[in-house]
């Protein structure tokens, strides 16, 4: 729990030394001793363990906890007059509650109970329910600072960040006066909410179990909303960047990641100088259709500068599920001073919910616990995107296998000629002195991360019996994967 400064000077300088001394007694508790006191098999030498041993080790979790709290209540702080207080790691009746020890008694602290599951987020609970006025928190995660950002407007205290403790060099941030340095920046004037914009810019960069954008790290997002923080975020014209329960943050999500992909290529909008200057010229019926034309001109003026497809900014579709994941993170980030936690069901924020059965049970329960096990997976695009990825691979990749110029209705590419599709041979055929091409073939857009234009039909393998040679079409051994946003499943 947080505490008055003038405690934690003495135990900042002395730290090292109180660990040292916590390992020292560590050695002669039950954990590491027999009943007649022997000492047993220690964390930090190189005996090997026993099976008693190993198993003292592996409940060293369990029991370890409950080590240091006895520790630190009756030879640290028994005469005294600090509280410490301790939530979280508990995986017991004491799983959502904080327990806090004074003068060597523990009692309830029901005022820093809560259901947070990571530690990022409840600091920032114990902070605020605090009584002290000057608050250090440790945290080296640079989650911890952003997660914060928007409270300090809420919290009347001086909260310090320290991100580093080493003998070389200790590193602190200044909340207070990092919140006065963003409203004082020239380049956010005018933008609302700026805590909550460049939080939630940290969160669209890219975050520990969802997406982010491939060779765009953090800095290149905030040098460049700070660059066009008023076209992305200006509010009065086109919305907010922090306004996740509307399209228009949707809009301004959008104008972010032109922005981002816009910098990194700008010689190819020549002569437009900005994204806003690109996002002026442009005209459509609504607003959504103008931010739909932005998005397709700068993939298109992309697709000549790129080497692979993974470069290519990612389709309307694929950013809209992407914001949809951030847009829970950003919610479930905004209750962190709250005890109980209330975020909406992951399934309906751009993941899905992947369950599976225990195979001992005939698929209906875990065994170990009565439930399913499941993970989460990414949904990276549209059912209907997804399909045209699959007909642009299967056209690039499959086809007749002909030996005899392709001449008749036998050659499966022909026979499927119709009013919707021309009937000529495609680069996935295996065909031999083909006659069936089309002589002065016009530019086919075959955008595989994604376009509107729409594939016909492949012929399926089943057909390739009845090619005019009637030789067997293989499959080609080779197994693409196109990647439109570079993100990989990730289970949780």
């Amino acid at each position: 729990m947080p505490h008055h400064t003038q405690h934690t000077t003495p135990y900042v300088e002395l730290e090292e030394r109180n660990i040292q001394e916590y390992f020292c007694h560590l050695q002669k508790s039950s954990l590491f001793s027999t009943g007649d006191r022997l000492i047993l098999h220690h964390i930090f030498t190189d005996t090997d363990a026993t099976a008693e041993q190993t198993d003292s080790l592996m409940r060293y979790i369990q029991f370890g906890q409950e080590d240091l709290a006895n520790y630190l209540a009756n030879e640290k702080f028994s005469n005294s007059d600090f509280l410490l207080v301790t939530a979280g790691g508990f995986d017991n009746e004491f799983k959502d509650k904080a327990l806090c020890s004074k003068h060597g008694s523990f009692t309830e602290y029901f005022e820093a109970a809560g259901d947070h599951e990571e530690a990022d987020t409840r600091v920032w609970l114990h902070t605020v329910t605090s009584s002290a006025i000057n608050i250090i928190i440790y945290s080296p995660d640079t989650d911890v600072y952003f997660i914060g950002l928007p409270l300090l407007k809420n919290i009347n205290k001086s909260i310090y960040v320290q991100l580093k403790d080493t003998p070389y060099e200790k590193s602190f941030i200044d909340m207070n006066t990092l919140v006065r340095s963003l409203k004082n920046d020239v380049c956010f004037q005018g933008i609302e909410n700026i805590e909550e914009c460049i939080q939630i810019v940290y969160i669209f960069s890219g975050w520990d179990y969802t997406s982010f954008f491939k060779g765009y790290g953090k800095k290149a997002f905030f040098d460049t909303f700070r660059k066009y923080a008023g076209f992305i975020s200006g509010g009065s014209e086109h919305g907010l960047l922090c306004d996740i329960n509307s399209q228009s943050g949707l809009h301004s999500f959008y104008r972010l990641i032109s922005a981002v992909y816009f910098s990194r290529h700008c010689s190819a909008f020549l002569p437009f100088s900005s994204p806003k200057t690109l996002f002026d010229t442009l005209n459509a019926d609504t607003i959504n259709e103008k931010h739909l034309m932005l998005i397709s001109d700068i993939r298109e003026k992309m697709w000549e500068r790129i080497l692979t497809e993974v470069e290519i900014m990612p389709n309307a579709d694929a950013l809209k599920l992407h914001w949809q994941r951030y847009c829970w993170v950003f919610m479930f980030w905004s209750q962190a001073s709250t005890q109980f936690l209330k975020v909406p069901s992951v399934s309906d924020f751009g993941w899905q919910i992947i369950k599976l059965q225990d195979e001992h049970t005939d698929g209906q329960m875990d065994r170990h616990n009565g439930h399913f096990d499941s993970f989460l997976r990414c949904v990276w695009d549209s059912d209907v995107n997804l399909l045209k990825v699959e007909k642009t691979v299967d056209w690039y990749t499959k086809g007749c296998s002909c030996k005899t110029g392709c001449n008749t209705n036998r050659c499966k590419c022909r026979k499927l000629k119709s009013d919707t599709h021309d009937g000529f041979c495609c680069p996935g055929c295996k065909c031999i002195n083909c006659k069936n091409m089309q002589e002065a073939p016009n530019s086919v857009n075959l955008d595989f991360s994604l376009s509107d234009v729409a594939l016909e039909p492949v012929p399926s393998d089943e057909s390739d019996m009845e090619s005019d040679d009637e030789d067997e079409y293989e499959d080609p051994a080779q197994e693409l994967e196109m990647i439109y946003l570079d993100i990989n499943d990730t289970e949780v």
